[in-house]
C-alpha cells in the first residue's frame, strides 16, 4: 500500500493515466495466478494431463496473462475511457470471494461430509461382517471428493446467510469504520497498550527524520498528502486502496489454501485493511491510539471466541456421550435458545443506531422524548444526591459504592451518547435543524457536568467512609440536605413546564437557585471561622467543604441546563 501511494499519491489521475494500466495488469495477473491456476490443481474439472501441462509452462502462462491484462486495460482505459481501477475492484472481489469459498467452504460443508464419510465407512464394514466396536478413524485420512451437488447447496446457504446476516454488515461496518481515511468520531476509546505502541512509533519516526534527507521527506510527504475534494471524496477510502485490500486479501488466502495452512479468512482481510490503512496515513496522531484500540479488540475478540468455542464443545460432547438423546435435545433448545436471545439483542442494537440517525430536532415527538430524558436523569440526579447524605449519616459503605457506580456508569453513558449519537448526528442536519441540534448538543454536556459533580460527590464520600472515619455530624447533613430539598422541589414544576410549554414561571425558579450562592458563602464561611480540634474534626471540614462545593457545581450546572432546556423546546 505505502509503495502504491508512493506512486500514485492521492491525487492518482494523472500518473494513473500512465501507469495505471500496467498496474492494474500486474494485479489481475497476481489474481488470475492464484485463483485460477492454482486453483485449478484442487478441482474435479480439469484432468490431471492438464495439471501437468500448467505446472510445466506456468511461467509462460504468466507472462501471457500479463500481457493480455495490460494490453486489455490500456485499451479499455485510452480507447473506451473507462475506470479500470474499477475493474480491478471488481476483479478483487470476485477473487475474495472464491477465496472465501475454496476455504470458508470447507469449514462450513467439512462436519457433514466427514458423518457422510463415517455412515459410508460404516455401512460397507457391516456389509463385510465386521464388528463396528473395533473400527477405527483412519478411514477418513483418505481424500475426499465432494459431490458437486452438495457444494452448490452449501455455497447457496452461505451466500443467503451473508445477503441476509445484519450481523455480517456490523462487522463489515466495524472494519470500514478503522480503515477510514477522514477523521470523525471514533467508536472504540484508549487502553494502555495502544497509546505505548504509538509512542513508540512517534519516537521510532523521530529517529527516522533525522536521518533521513529533508528532500526525501518532502516527496515522500506530498505524495501522500490527501485532497479535498479527490475522485472518491465521500468514500471510507479511494480506489486504490480498495484495490490493494481486495488483491492483497485474496492473494493471502490463496496461497495459504493451496498450501493446506489453516487461516481465518475474516481475521487475513480485517488485518490486511487495517495494515493498508496504516501504510496510507489513515492513521493519524489524533485517531491512531483509538484504531489500534479497536483492533486490539477485534483480535482479543476472536481469541476468546476460540476459547469458548474450544470450552463450549467439550460441554456439548460431554453432555452428548453421558447424557444420550436427552443431552441432544438439550443442547439443541439451548443452541436455539442462545441464537434467537443473540438476534434480539442485535436487533434492538440496530435500531438504536437507525433511530439515531434518523433523529429529526424539528419533530414535535423527538422534541418529548427529548425532554423526557432530560428530567429523569435530573429526578435520578436528586434521588442519588439524597440516598448519598443518607449513606453518609449512617456510614453505609456498601450503598455508598453501589450509588458511586451508578453515578459514574451514567456520567460514562452520557460520554458515550455525546460521542457515539449526537455530535454525528448535529454535523449531518440540515440548516432549519442546526441550532436546535446544537443545543440538545449542550443540553447533553451540561447533563454529563452535572453527573461529573454527582460523581465526584460520591466518590468523596465512599472513599470517607470506606477509609472507617467518622460520619459527618447532623448539621452538616441537615445543610447539606436542606439546599438540595430546594433544588429538588424545582423538578416538578420544570417538568409541567415542559408538560406545557408554559415557561413563564422559569424566572422566578432561576432565581431561587441563585439564591443558593449565598447561602453556599455563608456555610463555607461559618465552617471556616470554626476551629478543628483534631485530625477527625478536620477531615470531616475537608469532606463537608469539598460536598458543598461540588453540590453548588452541580446547581449551577442544572441552572444552565434549564436555560438551554427552555431555548430548545421553543425554539428561540
Amino acid at each position: 500500500m505505502w509503495i502504491s501511494r508512493l506512486i500514485f499519491s492521492f491525487n492518482y489521475g494523472k500518473s494513473f493515466k500512465y501507469l495505471g494500466a500496467v498496474w492494474c495488469g500486474v494485479a489481475l495477473t497476481a489474481i488470475t495466478y492464484f485463483a485460477v491456476f492454482k486453483g485449478l490443481k484442487g478441482s474435479t474439472l480439469v484432468t490431471k494431463d492438464m495439471i501437468r501441462l500448467l505446472d510445466a509452462h506456468i511461467w509462460l502462462y504468466v507472462c501471457c496473462s500479463f500481457v493480455f491484462w495490460t494490453v486489455l486495460m490500456a485499451v479499455l482505459q485510452n480507447v473506451c475511457k473507462v475506470n479500470i481501477l474499477k475493474i480491478a475492484v471488481l476483479a478483487g472481489t470476485m477473487a475474495l470471494a472464491l477465496s472465501f469459498a475454496g476455504n470458508d467452504l470447507v469449514n462450513f460443508i467439512g462436519v457433514f461430509m466427514a458423518g457422510q464419510s463415517s455412515m459410508e465407512i460404516a455401512s460397507a464394514a457391516v456389509a463385510q461382517g465386521m464388528d463396528l466396536s473395533t473400527l477405527t478413524m483412519g478411514g477418513l485420512t483418505a481424500p475426499v471428493t465432494a459431490d458437486w451437488r452438495y457444494l452448490l447447496g452449501a455455497g447457496l446457504i452461505m451466500v443467503l446467510a451473508l445477503m441476509f446476516s445484519k450481523k455480517a454488515r456490523t462487522v463489515t461496518d466495524t472494519e470500514v469504520n478503522l480503515a477510514r481515511q477522514g477523521g470523525g468520531v471514533e467508536r472504540f476509546g484508549s487502553v494502555p497498550p495502544a497509546r505505548m505502541m504509538v509512542r513508540y512509533a512517534l519516537n521510532a519516526s523521530r529517529v527516522v527524520e533525522k536521518i533521513m534527507p529533508t528532500s526525501v521527506d518532502r516527496f515522500i510527504e506530498k505524495r501522500f498528502q490527501p485532497v479535498p475534494e479527490g475522485p472518491d471524496n465521500g468514500a471510507s477510502f479511494d480506489l486504490i486502496r480498495a484495490s490493494v485490500n481486495l488483491t492483497v486479501a485474496a492473494l493471502l488466502i490463496s496461497l495459504a489454501t493451496s498450501l493446506k495452512l489453516p487461516l481465518s479468512t475474516t481475521y487475513v482481510t480485517f488485518m490486511v485493511a487495517m495494515g493498508s490503512s496504516l501504510a496510507d496515513k489513515a492513521w493519524g496522531r489524533d485517531s491512531a491510539v483509538y484504531r489500534i484500540t479497536g483492533v486490539i479488540t477485534v483480535i482479543s475478540g476472536w481469541f476468546f471466541t476460540a476459547f469458548a468455542a474450544f470450552t463450549m464443545c467439550c460441554m456439548v460432547a460431554a453432555c452428548i456421550v453421558y447424557g444420550g438423546i436427552f443431552g441432544i435435545i438439550a443442547m439443541c433448545v439451548l443452541a436455539a435458545f442462545l441464537l434467537l436471545k443473540s438476534a434480539r439483542l442485535h436487533r434492538r442494537r440496530t435500531q438504536a443506531a437507525e433511530l439515531v440517525k434518523g433523529r429529526n430536532y424539528a419533530d414535535a415527538s423527538s422534541l418529548s422524548r427529548y425532554n423526557e430524558e432530560i428530567i429523569d436523569l435530573m429526578k435520578r440526579m436528586a434521588e442519588i444526591y439524597e440516598m448519598n447524605l443518607e449513606a453518609l449519616n449512617v456510614e453505609d459503605r456498601k450503598r455508598l459504592k453501589k450509588l458511586r457506580k451508578e453515578s459514574r456508569g451514567i456520567r460514562r453513558s452520557l460520554g458515550d451518547k455525546m460521542a457515539m449519537e449526537v455530535m454525528p448526528v448535529v454535523r449531518e442536519l440540515r440548516d432549519g435543524e442546526a441550532d436546535r441540534g446544537k443545543r440538545h448538543v449542550q443540553m447533553v454536556e451540561y447533563a454529563t457536568s452535572v453527573f461529573e459533580s454527582l460523581s465526584n460527590i460520591t466518590t468523596a464520600s465512599h472513599a470517607y467512609i470506606d477509609n472507617n472515619h467518622e460520619g459527618l455530624d447532623m448539621e452538616h447533613i441537615e445543610d447539606l440536605r436542606k439546599m438540595n430539598n430546594r433544588v429538588s422541589s424545582l423538578y416538578p414544576r420544570f417538568r409541567d413546564m415542559m408538560e406545557t410549554n408554559d415557561y413563564s414561571g422559569l424566572d422566578e425558579c432561576l432565581d431561587s437557585i441563585d439564591a443558593l450562592d449565598e447561602e453556599f458563602a455563608e456555610a463555607v464561611k461559618r465552617q471556616i471561622i470554626l476551629r478543628a480540634e483534631n485530625v477527625s474534626d478536620m477531615r470531616r471540614t475537608l469532606l463537608y467543604l469539598n460536598l458543598l462545593n461540588e453540590t453548588r457545581t452541580m446547581i449551577r450546572k442544572v441552572l444552565l441546563l434549564a436555560k438551554v432546556q427552555k431555548k430548545f423546546v421553543l425554539g428561540c
